[in-house]
């Protein structure tokens, strides 16, 4: 275990080395609180990947790995294969919760690949973006924030995430945006052919012995909600349709993200006056008796004026 307290002897020399002119929500930031903690009474900042694949999974390039550049500082790491594998481990645990930049555009992009070339994983190595990832180091988080309304699909999505961040995650968070007057389905991707949609005439409950504000979605995707708080929520269509995106995360994850239980979703909603945030907190119960597989706990909107960005 002596390789521990060689990563040890470094942390201090390398947090004292990070630039002192870096902005709040720098990767100089975000490695220090990886290495030392996050500021007095809020979360550590979460590291940043950014992959670009433009080209459907043929070629795909890592412009911005905090985690691998992590490991890569300790100068450990590139003693021998062994010990980079036991420094990725360490620094894993440094890191539960990663921030996923998935970027499909082909602006900026390397060249198309060649025709019956194999696929190919490319990241950038000291602004060389022709060096091929051999030794990739993995974070293996168990949260994952994630721009969502630029997969193809919900299948899309899961096998991107167990693909490059492992099958450890519990709770994943959807970032999604969309014009005002827009149908909330626009800021996700699309139904899939054939999806029976949930129906939108729920199962109304005259009293609840739990949570009164908690919609709850069987296998057959019915929901169950108390009366009194269905007819006073002025969003049913864009909560229902909510529930169906989260629903279809869960089934297909599965098999691949195990241990996920959480799903929420922020979502951005940009108008002339300002712009609505709306906070969705979701549970997945994955016994196979359980009636109530989904349930929609917690829901929270906040209004920001575009004039002076004050909360309305």
């Amino acid at each position: 275990m002596i390789w521990k307290y060689a990563i040890a002897s470094h942390i201090q020399d390398i947090v004292d080395r990070l630039p002192r002119w870096f902005e709040r929500f720098s990767w100089a930031e975000r490695r220090r609180q990886a290495l030392v903690g996050g500021l007095p009474g809020k979360d550590r900042l979460p590291l940043h990947v950014h992959i670009r694949d433009p080209y459907d999974g043929l070629k795909l390039r890592f412009e911005e790995d905090d985690f691998e550049t992590l490991v890569d500082c300790l100068p450990i790491s590139a003693v021998c294969r062994e010990t980079r594998v036991r420094v990725t481990e360490f620094c894993q645990l440094l890191v539960p919760h990663v921030r996923f930049q998935y970027l499909p555009s082909t602006l900026w992009s390397l060249k198309p690949p060649k025709e019956g070339t194999q696929p190919v994983v490319l990241r950038n190595v000291h602004c060389l973006p022709g060096a091929e990832t051999l030794e990739h180091a993995f974070s293996q988080p168990t949260t994952l924030t994630v721009n969502a309304g630029q997969f193809k699909s919900a299948e899309h999505i899961v096998g991107m995430v167990s693909r490059f961040f492992g099958d450890k995650i519990q709770r994943l968070v959807l970032e999604l945006w969309h014009n005002e007057g827009d149908p909330t389905e626009r800021a996700y991707w699309a139904y899939p052919s054939g999806a029976a949609l949930l129906d939108f005439k729920p199962f109304l409950h005259q009293d609840s012995a739990g949570d009164p504000a908690a919609i709850y979605v069987t296998r057959d995707r019915q929901l169950h909600v108390l009366e009194s708080f269905w007819q006073s929520e002025s969003r049913r269509l864009a909560i229902a349709t909510h529930l169906l995106k989260i629903y279809e995360i869960f089934h297909v994850s599965l098999e691949r993200l195990p241990h996920l239980e959480h799903v929420e979703v922020n979502v951005q909603q940009q108008g002339m006056s300002g712009t609505e945030t709306t906070r969705l907190a979701t549970i997945y119960k994955r016994d196979s008796i359980h009636r109530y597989p989904l349930i929609l706990r917690d829901i929270r909107t906040n209004r920001s004026n575009w004039n002076d960005g004050t909360e309305i």
